[in-house]
């Protein structure tokens, strides 16, 4: 009798294993700190609002909460931690961190805060030392405000987003240069796309529209879109994809095209992120989320699971809103919870 109850107790949890967490490839959650060495960033201030690889690889990101934080990540050579550069010094929500030459750019409420980049240390698995240096003097002030969403268009130049208006902004000097304004005509919802031809986005109203970076036109185009509270976007190859609900449908900008590639189980999807070999990952579901996985666009949806990790901090990983992919082809998630961690998901090879 003890022997079928061991049996039936392997199978349940066999079961609940291979069906409802990860189940192909592996994720590691990096705490908000240097393990044993620095503090974590306050749990109710650690919900990642925005994640950027910056031009030496390095990850930053933004968190939100009563206060917001800039934080700096390495997992390249002899690193391996997530540093917090400090609280932003302004009022609002810290909803956007830019990649510049020598410095990052955070967005918080109206104003655009400057923080010299993180300098990688020698060698963190002996002797290291991370000095944490305030957030510039210069801040900048945005008159449409507050900011939505910005990313990096090369050059010093930032583009933003506030509620009704596209800005590009030089910020190579001690006072920021406005290039361009355009007016929109919903707010945006969820984040720009630059792509090499300009930038993207989807106004509440479901219209895409599309800044031309060569003859600074501003395009839009009714997606029909049902959902639109929060709507995230991917470039892969000349399309777009866009994620709204719990569908996914793609915009051919050449061809000025659109049309149907995907509905997921669950909704809403929360991030939306493609590798270089081709596969499409999307974060989706209400409270505890899930990663689903197709090979390319129309491919078989592949559910693999709910996000846990068991090599680094032991933990679930419930929520996202931002994603990213990282100079080794890995996903890069960050989590939008108390006590969020950063993610990152190591896809399995066997996937032919």
């Amino acid at each position: 009798m003890a022997e079928d109850t061991t049996r039936d107790y392997v199978k349940v949890y066999s079961a609940i294993q291979s069906k409802t967490f990860l189940r192909e490839g592996y994720a590691l959650a990096l705490p908000m700190c240097f393990p044993g060495d620095s503090v974590p960033i306050d749990p109710d201030e650690s919900r990642i609002n925005d994640l950027i690889l910056s031009s030496d690889h390095s990850i930053y990101g933004v968190t939100d909460g009563q206060n917001g934080h800039l934080f700096g990540a390495m997992t390249r050579g002899v690193t391996g931690f997530v540093f917090d550069m400090g609280i932003v010094p302004g009022k609002g929500r810290a909803v956007a961190v830019v990649d510049g030459v020598d410095d990052v750019l955070v967005c918080q409420g109206s104003q655009i805060f400057r923080h010299e980049k993180l300098i990688p240390p020698f060698d963190c698995l002996q002797e290291w030392f991370i000095d944490r240096t305030p957030f510039k003097n210069e801040v900048f002030s945005v008159e449409s405000g507050p900011i939505l969403h910005a990313v990096s268009i090369g050059n010093s130049a930032l583009a933003g987003v506030t509620a009704r208006e596209l800005f590009i902004a030089d910020m190579s000097g001690k006072k920021m240069k406005m290039l361009y304004t355009a007016g929109l005509d919903a707010e945006n919802s969820g984040r720009l796309l630059e792509m090499e031809s300009g930038l993207a986005g989807v106004n509440k109203n479901g219209v895409l529209w599309m800044f031309s970076r060569d003859d600074r036109k501003l395009e839009k185009y009714d997606l029909g879109l049902k959902e639109t509270e929060r709507v995230c976007l991917c470039g892969y190859g000349g399309r777009i994809l866009v994620g709204a609900g719990n569908r996914i449908i793609f915009f051919d900008a050449q061809n000025r095209a659109h049309g149907f590639v995907a509905e997921l189980p669950l909704g809403p999807i929360t991030t939306l992120t493609a590798i270089p070999d081709g596969r499409i990952y999307a974060t989706a579901g209400r409270e505890i989320e899930h990663l689903f996985e197709m090979k390319k666009p129309g491919a078989e949806i592949r559910d693999l699971g709910i996000f846990i990790s068991v090599l680094a901090a032991r933990r679930y990983g419930y929520n996202f809103r931002t994603s990213l992919v990282g100079s080794q082809g890995e996903l890069i998630l960050g989590e939008y919870d108390r006590g969020g961690h950063l993610w990152l998901y190591f896809p399995s090879l066997n996937y032919s």
